[in-house]
């Protein structure tokens, strides 16, 4: 039986009939969507499975609009530094390791965020060789744009030697043992063939999207990065896909446009190519970003851009020609008029994108540049959470000023036609009741006002319900048959525990889920 009538209070993503009380699916696709006796008078006389959902809110599935899925995945293979408060704490987690490793197998530790410590000190050579081990050792921040190595490792890895801006030197010309952006990628790969085999992998990738599902979470644009230990394995999903194995879906961008022709969307319904992801500049928590003023805390340094205007708009060029759609990482203001400008000169020479550009981060986002995105009709992906979690490194950047056109949603919101929310996991935890309350409320857990955060910028519960289920299909162009509860959509959706709108919105961080459905089949139930 393919067939179901399901009842509850049903927040179908529709501005013009935004409740309903019951809805019917059919295989894969919803067919009548309304009050319970239109729907029971529609499914009258065919064979059905009633499911009543009661006082619950039923809602379309979420969709994780920025998430490095499987490095998310992947997070068990390695140690786990989250919960590290001091860089100290780390001695004992990398000694432990080595006693259980041989001396020349490499110890990889991930996830420190020296942000949030009392003294904010990032790892250095001399840190990394003070470690009582023999093993070389990679330890990465949060963010998977810092790194840090021992002297074996940069020995080993040929990376003692090399010239490399992103490989910062002292004045004598020694490595600091700290590598910025990419330049651990040859380390990553080396340590991924170690630890990562494939029938692990796909285990791992299964295992994270059914946690994923317990979230609520129906879609993930996951996006690879391989040269900052975010890559994507699509063939672990390919394996699970062939065996009808994969639970929720994937569209995929590279970060390199691939050497045969296809366009975005190329796949199936369940796993997709989606496009090619570029990175502009950096972060803001390792002063990589571009800016176009110092950074507060660093007077001389306004970060770095990552390309040429003629290297990103040639970039941009070429996937546009190819149908192939772009997300660009943007942090810095910076960066930002970069890639404005660069999809302004594309478009005015090849035409409006069969899909439109896709703007990713956008923190640092003056009024000017604000104006300039719309006139590109460019999709902004926004990470609420990260307002949160970098609440306390954030202002020292940037300062007071330009503290108020960061993290802006409400303006963006506002004046930008798709605006999407993410969690760009695994740097952040991937729940998005954690993004949709920060955007709710910008205030600490205990309810306090966020310092130096403007909070006229949240948004209504609706309006970060909806950048988070209808808007990111509508930024792949599926818009008209995913992401809301409506008749012919497919029957993508998850049951919440309650209902969000009837409790006091600081407690949105505590919403859980009871049920995810993906074409009408439940995946995942509490």
């Amino acid at each position: 039986m393919n067939k179901f009538l399901i009842k509850g209070k049903v927040w179908t993503g529709e501005p013009s009939s935004p409740y309903a009380q019951a809805f019917f699916t059919e295989n894969d696709k919803i067919t009548k969507v309304g009050s319970v006796e239109d729907v029971e008078k529609y499914a009258a006389g065919m064979e059905y499975e009633e499911q009543d959902f009661k006082d619950n809110l039923i809602i379309p599935g979420i969709s994780d609009a920025h998430i490095h899925a499987t490095a998310y995945a992947k997070q068990d293979l390695y140690l786990d530094l989250s919960g590290v408060t001091k860089l100290e704490d780390i001695i004992p987690i990398i000694e432990q390791k080595a006693t259980e490793l041989p001396e020349d197998q490499w110890i990889r530790a991930m996830n420190f965020n020296e942000a949030n410590w009392a003294v904010p000190i990032k790892p250095d050579l001399k840190f990394m060789d003070s470690l009582n081990v023999k093993n070389p050792v990679l330890i990465s921040r949060y963010c998977g744009h810092f790194h840090a190595v021992n002297s074996r490792g940069l020995k080993e890895s040929g990376l003692w030697d090399k010239q490399d801006v992103n490989i910062p030197r002292n004045d004598d010309g020694s490595p600091k043992g700290q590598l910025t952006e990419g330049a651990a990628g040859e380390i990553i790969e080396t340590i991924s063939s170690i630890y990562e085999k494939p029938d692990n992998i796909s285990a791992l990738v299964e295992k994270a999207c059914i946690k994923l599902a317990s979230m609520g979470i129906t879609m993930v644009h996951a996006c690879d990065a391989p040269s900052y230990a975010l890559g994507e394995d699509l063939a672990a999903c390919q394996r699970l896909d062939e065996k009808d194995a994969l639970p929720i879906r994937w569209a995929c961008y590279h970060d390199e446009l691939p050497n045969y022709q296809i366009k975005s969307g190329f796949g199936n319904e369940k796993l997709f190519v989606a496009g090619f992801k570029i990175f502009a500049d950096g972060t803001l928590g390792g002063r990589t970003c571009a800016m176009r003023e110092d950074f507060s805390d660093d007077p001389g340094n306004k970060g770095l851009l990552n390309h040429s205007d003629e290297e990103m708009a040639a970039l941009l060029k070429e996937a546009q020609k190819r149908g192939v759609q772009v997300q660009i990482h943007t942090i810095g203001d910076k960066a930002l008029e970069q890639t404005i400008n660069s999809i302004k000169a594309v478009i005015a020479e090849l035409g409006e994108p069969a899909l439109p550009y896709r703007i990713n981060h956008a923190i640092v986002c003056p009024a000017d540049l604000l104006a300039k995105i719309k006139e590109i009709n460019a999709v902004v992906d926004i990470q609420p959470i990260q307002a949160y979690t970098d609440r306390n490194m954030t202002p020292l950047r940037v300062g007071d000023e330009r503290m108020k056109t960061c993290y802006s949603f409400k303006n963006l919101y506002d004046t930008i036609e798709i605006v999407t929310g993410s969690s760009d996991g695994p740097m952040e935890n991937p729940n998005p009741w954690l993004g949709i309350w920060t955007a709710v409320n910008l205030t600490e857990q205990d309810n306090s006002p966020l310092k130096h955060y403007n909070r006229s910028q949240r948004l209504s519960l609706d309006e970060a319900l909806s950048i988070y289920t209808v808007n990111p299909w509508k930024a792949l162009g599926k818009g008209d048959s995913y992401g809301k509860i409506a008749e012919h959509y497919k029957a993508d959706f998850t049951v919440i525990a309650g209902d969000p709108f009837a409790i006091d919105p600081k407690d949105l961080f505590k919403v859980t889920h009871k049920a995810t459905f993906v074409d009408g089949e439940l995946i995942w139930k509490a």
